[in-house]
């Protein structure tokens, strides 16, 4: 009877290993970040998992009041044309010169004593009129205005 005994303990220790076995090579199987070459597999917050081929896309994973067209421009170039008071000589051409360069969204800055001008080209999205006549002042000049 103990023969039958421990022929009985290996047969069952044997399926349960076969059964872990399988278990593990299903989880592993599911839990797979790379399903195939051709598609891709998102992970969700309550931990469903979607495959999508190349170019699918799930109605729900579309951000709502976003067109699939939309044309966003971050960069719109325009150049202003100023006329300032205040500058004497060439230091002073760099002092303006430096200040329009150090305000974000001024992209370029030519500036002349001779002339009394200013010419920069500003992104119309980042910077506005008010905010170049700040730096002017700030840097010890003032803008006069067109007539």
């Amino acid at each position: 009877m103990s023969v039958d005994r421990y022929v009985s303990l290996v047969y069952q220790s044997v399926i349960l290993l076969l059964l872990g076995a399988v278990m593990g090579i299903r989880t592993a199987d599911g839990s797979s970040l790379l399903k195939d070459k051709d598609g891709f597999t998102q992970q969700y917050e309550n931990d469903e998992t979607r495959t999508y081929e190349e170019d699918e896309l799930m109605e729900e994973d579309v951000e709502p009041g976003f067109p699939d067209n939309a044309d966003i421009e971050d960069e719109e170039i325009e150049e202003i044309v100023l006329k300032i008071k205040g500058m004497t000589c060439g230091r002073c051409e760099e002092t303006l010169k430096t200040a329009f360069l150090a305000c974000h969204g001024i992209k370029e800055a030519s500036v002349s004593y001779k002339e009394s001008e200013a010419i920069i080209k500003v992104n119309v999205f980042e910077v506005d009129y008010d905010e170049v006549v700040a730096v002017v002042n700030r840097a010890g000049f003032s803008v006069l205005e067109e007539e």
